[in-house]
C-alpha cells in the first residue's frame, strides 16, 4: 500500500537483514538503516495530513479558492479535488471522491479520521470547526464571534484532513 492508506513496517515486507557485510557504504545500504526509514515512513502514515483545501464561504454557493487551492497524498488533478457545498447556515461540506489513484495507478479508498480548520481572513471575525462526517467528507461549521452559526460569507477557510 501507499499513502493515503495507513501502513506498518509489515506493509513494506517487514524488517530486512543484510545478505552480506556492507562493503561500500556509499553504494550499499545497511538493512538496519533501511528498517529505520521504513519504520519512519510507516509511522508517518498514521499521523500525516492526507489533504488540505482552501475554500471561500458563501451564503449559497461556496467555491474553491482561486489560488493555492488544495493538495493531497495523491496526484493533484481536477477530478481529485473536493467539491464544496453549503448544507445550511454555517455548515459546509467538502466532498472528495470516495477513492483516488496514487502515482502508481493504485486505487485507494479514502478514510479521513480527523480534521482541523482555520479562518484565513483577518477582516472577518469568526470561528470555524471541522470534522469528518463520512469517509470522504469533511463538514466545516462556521460561527460569528457570538458563537452563532453564520456563513461568514467571503471568508477563506483552510481545512486539513487527516
Amino acid at each position: 500500500m501507499t499513502t493515503p492508506d495507513i501502513d506498518a513496517i509489515a506493509t513494506y515486507g517487514g524488517a530486512l537483514n543484510n545478505y552480506s557485510p556492507i562493503v561500500d557504504p556509499t553504494t550499499d545500504r545497511d538493512a538496519a538503516m533501511v528498517n529505520k526509514a521504513l519504520c519512519s515512513t510507516a509511522a508517518m502514515t498514521q499521523t500525516a495530513v492526507r489533504a488540505w483545501v482552501r475554500f471561500l464561504t458563501h451564503a449559497t454557493t461556496p467555491t474553491l479558492a482561486s489560488s493555492n487551492i488544495c493538495d493531497g497524498l495523491w496526484p493533484n488533478i481536477l477530478g481529485n479535488r473536493p467539491a464544496p457545498t453549503r448544507s445550511g447556515t454555517g455548515t459546509f461540506l467538502l466532498t472528495w471522491p470516495s477513492s483516488l489513484n496514487d502515482e502508481l495507478g493504485v486505487s485507494h479508498t479514502l478514510n479521513f479520521r480527523a480534521a482541523a480548520a482555520f479562518v484565513e481572513n483577518t477582516t472577518l471575525n469568526g470561528f470555524v470547526l471541522a470534522k469528518p462526517t463520512a469517509a470522504n467528507v469533511i463538514t466545516v461549521y462556521t460561527f460569528n464571534t457570538s458563537f452563532a452559526a453564520n456563513d461568514l460569507a467571503g471568508t477563506t477557510i483552510l481545512v486539513l484532513a487527516f
